[in-house]
């Protein structure tokens, strides 16, 4: 296997570039990728609603016991979901609400994955699905087969089958 990790490079990032950084590298060999899943996090310790030490992190103003997950595009792009904040774009060092969903009036993102066409998808509590392609989102509900109440995982199987 080749080494393509350079410190000197690594050296320049803050955390959130070494994550990008990172999660580049490993991306590029298909060797690595975890195909179905897996998405690369900073980690920190905070205490679980039991008290009990966990790693994680999250950008910006974020409450952290209200993202269910986090997850990243092809372009390095963070897609966190939120049952307060709603959906959010962590790219470029910025932090903005995700508010231009066709037909999806909660803001409260239950689920997020990317599958491996690099599509994001987005699952919410109003039954809806959204599917960003290159930064433009489709959105899905019960009229086009999904069932009736909260999104609660999205996960593409080995043929690529995605199962809401």
């Amino acid at each position: 296997m080749e080494v393509n990790w350079s410190s000197a490079e690594a050296a320049t990032l803050d955390e959130l570039g070494l994550l990008v950084y990172r999660s580049r590298l490993l991306g590029s060999d298909s060797d690595l990728v975890n195909r179905g899943g897996g998405n690369t996090s900073i980690k920190r310790t905070v205490p679980d609603f039991r008290g009990r030490p966990v790693p994680v992190t999250l950008p910006g103003p974020v409450r952290w016991d209200r993202v269910s997950t986090i997850s990243t595009d092809p372009a390095g792009t963070f897609w966190l979901c939120s049952s307060q904040e709603g959906l959010m774009r962590w790219r470029d060092g910025a932090l903005t609400a995700v508010t231009d969903i066709p037909g999806v009036s909660t803001r409260n993102c239950a689920y997020s994955q990317t599958d491996r066409a690099g599509r994001v998808w987005a699952g919410f509590a109003d039954a809806r699905v959204a599917v960003f392609t290159n930064g433009a989102a489709q959105s899905y509900w019960v009229a086009e087969g999904l069932a009736t109440g909260d999104v609660a995982a999205i996960h593409e199987d080995r043929t690529g089958t995605m199962w809401v």
